[in-house]
């Protein structure tokens, strides 16, 4: 509390005065206590209460703006002001350049998508003074052609892996969906019996769909029909392949569609199939859809397609399925040796990769025995090995530098969206930039102005201090111990300027809270080392990327 004490002006009396020497108003010591008093102020720079702020202005030459916003960012002393409040943020000045830099990072998050699938880790950035400076627009040109063939070189090899995956899941699909469906005409045409309609209630089957568990179909049948006998009945089929989790919803959606004038039957796949959008294991069932008329069966192509299913072509001759059933196999077997060789060649990568010295042997007498079968595979498949042996050498590079392209990126993103804040001269040439700074710091944001533009050829970005009657934003500064019960404090709420800031109190007051609720010696002795061991580790865990 701040007391000012007053003297009666020279030549009047005090109403006391009267009654004694004792009361006497003493005139000549009271200018001094008053100067003494008043001019008894708090250090700008104390716990006790927040920093002094000044505002300043900056006219930073348009050349020089993006390294002085990155010393500027290094520092962290200055909070900008928008001088664009009524400007949206399509309109702003480098709108371009961070669409520009979104579009870089996304091709980041897509090299690092491709590096966690073939499971490579990234390795950190090691070189922290080289990330802290601005890169130049030349620099930037260089990632972002960098970044542009990679990411086309990365898509072209996984066009190749991608169509061989797609090719084996329809061959799979394919496969089970002839067995299955050969399996059900061969019951068919040994039973020599004709499909019944849905609405015959006196015949019953043991096909896969019960009643019990799917109370929609009334009457599970098994149509009993040869070749010749589809054709007399004009029955039409549609056979596939849809997702487990979809087959229930399926039977619904046709039997309320087609009003029960279908016969379906649908058999479950015993080993998941990998889905190759999505690279998981997905469970599916084969099924077969019998309906007479054109008309029922394109509308069940039509609802099979609209919930996924994929649909198979399969001839109704016992003869023209076994024989497609072989050449199905047989692909299949041709594509695992593929996929075989695809293995072989991730398993040489890494050999290449933690490069194994073999002592006066040559690396081609000990993988002659592994490649001799590979001579006799077709020529695309010595194509596939090559083209992944090139995609992981490809993502190995990418691995070493994707952690500097990533820092980089966000924070040349992040210095033009501060320079979207400033405003132009009428010129043109020049920024102006508005902004809060403590004010024992102002000759620290000086420096790192005249560091900012030593090469540049042009002027230095000058500083003003403006008088405003503002409020200014409130600073509190802290160290390593002081930090962490700040945080706290402001997690509650923040301070007004200059108020009486509580996180000095707090350093006190949250120990002995804590004292009090663990106030037995064996744990404070588990906390003591446990604080211990974390001020020994202090760099180490600083370091480390604790996902903070």
């Amino acid at each position: 509390m701040l007391v000012i004490v007053t003297s009666p002006e020279p030549g009047t009396i005090n109403q006391h005065q009267k009654h004694g020497p004792k009361n006497r108003t003493f005139k000549q010591p009271l200018p001094l206590l008053h100067r003494i008093v008043c001019n008894t102020t708090m250090p700008t720079s104390t716990l006790f209460r927040s920093e002094e702020m000044s505002l300043i202005q900056l006219y930073i030459p348009s050349e020089v703006a993006q390294p002085t916003v990155a010393e500027l960012g290094e520092l962290g002393l200055v909070q900008f002001r928008d001088l664009n409040p009524d400007v949206n943020a399509f309109q702003r000045a480098f709108v371009t350049e961070i669409r520009r830099l979104d579009e870089m990072e996304r091709q980041c998050r897509f090299l690092i998508t491709q590096l966690e699938k073939a499971k490579i880790p990234v390795q950190p950035s090691t070189s922290t003074a080289n990330l802290a400076r601005a890169r130049s627009p030349q620099e930037i040109d260089d990632l972002e052609g960098k970044l542009r063939e990679h990411e086309r070189r990365i898509q072209e090899m996984n066009g190749s892996h991608e169509q061989l995956q797609r090719r084996y899941l329809e061959l799979t699909e394919l496969k089970h969906t002839l067995r299955e469906t050969d399996v059900f005409f061969h019951q068919s045409e040994s039973r020599q019996d004709d499909i019944p309609t849905p609405f015959d209630n006196d015949t019953h089957g043991h096909g896969t769909n019960h009643a019990d568990t799917t109370p929609l179909i009334e009457h599970d049948v098994e149509a009993a029909a040869t070749a010749e006998g589809l054709h007399h009945l004009s029955l039409g089929y549609v056979t596939g392949v849809i997702s487990r989790l979809r087959m229930q919803t399926f039977e619904r959606v046709l039997w309320r569609s087609l009003r029960g004038n279908l016969y379906i039957n649908s058999a479950e796949i015993d080993e998941p199939i990998t889905d190759p959008e999505t690279d998981e294991l997905v469970e599916k069932n084969v099924f077969i859809i019998f309906a007479h008329g054109r008309e029922l069966v394109s509308k069940i192509r039509k609802i099979s397609e609209s919930l996924g299913a994929t649909l198979y072509q399969v001839e109704e001759s016992q003869d023209r399925r076994r024989e497609a059933l072989r050449g199905v196999e047989a692909r299949i077997e041709d594509l695992n040796n593929v996929r075989r060789l695809e293995r072989f060649s991730l398993s040489l990568t890494r050999i290449d990769h933690c490069r194994v010295q073999f002592n006066n042997v040559k690396s081609s007498k000990c993988l002659r025995f592994t490649l001799t079968p590979c001579y006799h595979i077709e020529h695309n498949h010595q194509v596939l090995y090559t083209t992944n042996n090139t995609r992981r050498a490809e993502l190995l590079q990418v691995a070493e530098n994707i952690s500097s392209w990533i820092t980089t990126v966000k924070k040349e993103k992040a210095i033009y969206h501060v320079m979207n804040l400033f405003n132009y001269d009428g010129t043109r040439r020049c920024l102006i930039a508005e902004g809060w700074c403590p004010t024992l710091d102002i000759h620290i944001v000086q420096n790192a102005l005249r560091r900012a533009s030593p090469d540049s050829g042009s002027g230095t970005p000058i500083l003003t201090k403006l008088h405003t009657a503002k409020e200014p934003p409130t600073y509190h500064r802290t160290n390593k111990i002081t930090e962490g019960f700040q945080t706290i404090i402001d997690a509650y709420g923040i301070a007004r300027y200059r108020e009486v800031n509580p996180g000095l109190f707090t350093i006190i007051t949250f120990p002995f809270l804590f004292a009090m609720m663990f106030g037995d010696v064996g744990h404070g002795f588990l906390m003591l080392c446990f604080a211990i061991w974390m001020v020994r580790s202090e760099k180490k865990l600083a370091k480390a990327d604790l996902g903070e």
